[in-house]
C-alpha cells in the first residue's frame, strides 16, 4: 500500500511553491548560454563540421524559446528573440563566415537576456521593442519567400530554354 502522499498515476502531483510561481530558476539556460556563446561551442564545432554547429546553435535558441514562454515573456519579445535567431541563421548559412560570426553576433545570449528583463511581467515592452519586432517579422518574410522566388525564376528560365 502506498503512503498517504504518495504520487500515482491516478493522482496529480502535489503542488509545490515553486510550480506556483512563474519565474523559474535560469540556471539551465545560463549554462547552456555559457558553453553556445562564451566558450564559442556554436562556432568551434561549426569551422571543425559545416553545418554543426548551426544544429547546436539551434537546438539552444529553441530551448531559449520554450524558456520564455514558460516564463511569460510578452510575444513582441518573443518576436525579437526570433529576429536574432533569424540573423544568426541567414548569416551562418555562409560558408566559413557564418561560423566567424557566431563568435560576435551571440543570439543566445541575448535572447537569454531578453528572458530576464521581461519574464513575468517584469518589465513592460517599449516601442522600440516593437518597430525591432516587426522588422523581425519583416526579415522571417523576407527568409521565407526569397527561396520560392529563386525557385520560381530558376524554374521560369529553365522552361524558357527548353520549352
Amino acid at each position: 500500500m502506498a503512503p498517504p502522499h504518495a504520487v500515482t498515476l491516478s493522482t496529480p502531483a502535489p503542488m509545490t511553491e515553486e510550480a506556483e510561481q512563474p519565474s523559474r530558476n535560469l540556471s539551465f539556460s545560463r549554462g547552456l548560454v555559457r558553453w553556445l556563446d562564451e566558450y564559442y561551442l556554436d562556432g568551434l564545432v561549426g569551422l571543425v563540421i559545416p553545418g554543426a554547429g548551426d544544429v547546436v546553435t539551434g537546438v539552444g535558441s529553441m530551448t531559449l524559446l520554450f524558456t520564455a514562454l514558460r516564463e511569460g515573456v510578452p510575444t513582441v519579445i518573443l518576436m525579437r528573440m526570433v529576429l536574432n535567431i533569424v540573423v544568426d541563421v541567414m548569416v551562418g548559412v555562409i560558408p566559413f563566415l557564418g561560423d566567424i560570426f557566431d563568435f560576435v553576433w551571440r543570439s543566445n545570449r541575448r535572447n537569454l537576456e531578453l528572458i530576464e528583463r521581461y519574464r513575468g511581467g517584469k518589465e513592460e515592452p517599449t516601442g522600440a521593442d516593437y518597430v525591432v519586432a516587426f522588422f523581425g517579422l519583416g526579415l522571417a518574410a523576407l527568409a521565407i519567400a526569397i527561396p520560392f522566388w529563386w525557385m520560381y525564376t530558376t524554374y521560369s528560365t529553365l522552361t524558357s530554354w527548353f520549352g
